[in-house]
């Protein structure tokens, strides 16, 4: 026995009006961002940063025999690293009772064989002490100025 005409328009427009609702939802997750709730949680300023950093990196468990826990990152546009522009290096230490954070970070440049084959040209560091009142930077090799975007790139690689 044939279909008729509205059983046919219902077998075709329910999927197609299924597949608009769930693309519809999709646009709206990834166009929204973070809750208001998130956002607030996010430290803006450059010691908050710090913290923050040195707080995840720390969640990590040393290597066996080390006394210190190292973390290697990636900066890169994209969630794929091979086309990464930065190598990002952090060590968390305890010195004289206080944990010490060094993060160093790399830029890279494709070489002109293989544009994924990176080599690092430059590195730059920022080193702090992490006290349980105040981040002291005792060196850095960036201007105050570039420091809380990059920490925010830096922070984002690590989460």
């Amino acid at each position: 026995m044939g279909e008729t005409s509205s059983k046919r328009i219902g077998r075709l427009f329910l999927p197609a009006l299924g597949l608009i609702l769930v693309s519809l939802f999709f646009i709206r997750a990834a166009g929204s961002g973070p809750s208001p709730a998130l956002q607030e949680k996010k430290p803006r300023d450059v010691p908050g940063l710090l913290r923050e950093i040195h707080r995840e990196v720390s969640e990590m468990k040393p290597y066996p025999g080390e006394g210190f826990v190292r973390g290697d990152f990636s900066l890169s546009d994209d969630d794929d690293d091979t086309y990464r522009r930065h190598h990002v290096g952090i060590l968390v230490q305890n010195l004289e009772g206080s944990p010490v954070m060094t993060i160093r970070i790399t830029r890279l440049e494709p070489t002109s064989r293989d544009p994924r084959i990176r080599l690092g040209r430059e590195a730059r560091t920022i080193v702090c002490r992490i006290g349980p009142d105040e981040v002291e930077i005792t060196r850095s090799d960036y201007p105050p100025e570039e420091l809380n975007a990059l920490l925010a790139d830096v922070l984002q690689a690590v989460l």
